[in-house]
């Protein structure tokens, strides 16, 4: 069974008293308040948090039970996903009652949020790539996805740069870092039958249209899934279906492949086929579209 660590907020009256713990200690050994710089002390928190590897459980929830959340948006939980690269993280919001989920999609403040949310834990979590915030809603919810390379890209540099100073840290953390502006961002799909032992049996490349849109929402909806399972060898299947993604953006690549298979009547997506991948299971339909899609293809 895949590696899958959850978190969940401590009870209510437990958190009260270790906030109500941390201001009496703060109080006390706290310097001079005119000598300490807008947003240090927050600053200060996050970055003894800071950890190397993404799977140190506590550390990872510390940083994100600091994390500042859109209007309407609470934290619930948290799910690491350690067993191959890119590592992961995925973050489970709750929603008021009130929220609107369009209004938070054409909502350009509560999108910066989450970016902001993302740059800090790609700052202070050395070895994360992939932050996946995910929003409950109809059709199994929405997730949206963030990645090391498009923060280092909008900030012009590494943003575990940040981390070096409780002012350079404390930027970031409020918006006032830099950005060189918008990153444009091109993702490019090629998607391909695979045999016995990876023989290449059909392929599209690259995947445009509407084709494109289905390749992307086999992608989602496995994302969302919060249970991983043990991956396999998928050289060993009779007939499997790989899709190839690419990232692009202001010159840099990125790219991930992703498996799609059938096992024991499940349909399933394994990211990557090195040690230790791991897969979720994926809605039969979709996979039934892929399968109907490539055996429209002829050989390569």
């Amino acid at each position: 069974m895949a590696n899958v660590l959850k978190y969940k907020r401590p009870f209510f009256w437990v958190v009260i008293a270790a906030v109500a713990l941390v201001v009496a200690v703060s109080a006390v050994l706290a310097p001079n308040p005119k000598e300490m710089a807008p947003g240090s002390s927050l600053a200060r928190q996050f970055l003894q948090h800071q950890t190397a590897y993404v799977g140190n459980n506590s550390k990872v929830g510390n940083i994100i039970a600091l994390l500042q959340f859109p209007e309407g948006v609470r934290y619930d939980s948290f799910a690491l996903q350690t067993d191959f690269e890119p590592y992961e993280i995925t973050v489970n919001l709750k929603t008021d009652a009130a929220f609107q989920e369009e209004e938070y999609r054409s909502n350009p403040i509560s999108r910066e949020q989450l970016a902001t949310d993302a740059a800090v834990m790609f700052a202070l979590i050395d070895n994360v790539e992939v932050i996946n915030f995910n929003l409950p809603g109809e059709n199994n919810g929405n997730s949206f996805v963030y990645s090391r390379i498009l923060a280092d890209e909008r900030y012009g540099r590494d943003v575990r740069e940040f981390a070096g100073s409780e002012e350079e840290f404390a930027k970031l953390l409020f918006g006032q870092a830099p950005t060189p502006g918008p990153v444009k961002v091109e993702t490019s799909y090629a998607l391909m039958k695979l045999g016995k032992n990876g023989k290449v049996l059909a392929g599209i490349s690259p995947v445009r249209g509407a084709d494109k849109k289905l390749v992307e929402y086999v992608i989602f909806n496995s994302a969302i899934k919060s249970t991983l399972y043990e991956g396999l060898d998928t050289r060993s299947l009779d007939e499997c279906y790989l899709i190839q993604a690419t990232y692009t953006a202001n010159g840099s690549r990125s790219a991930r492949d992703y498996y799609a298979f059938l096992l024991d009547g499940f349909a399933c997506l394994q990211g990557g086929n090195g040690n230790n991948p791991s897969y979720s299971r994926l809605d039969n339909k979709l996979y039934n579209d892929i399968v109907k899609l490539m055996n429209g293809m002829s050989n390569p």
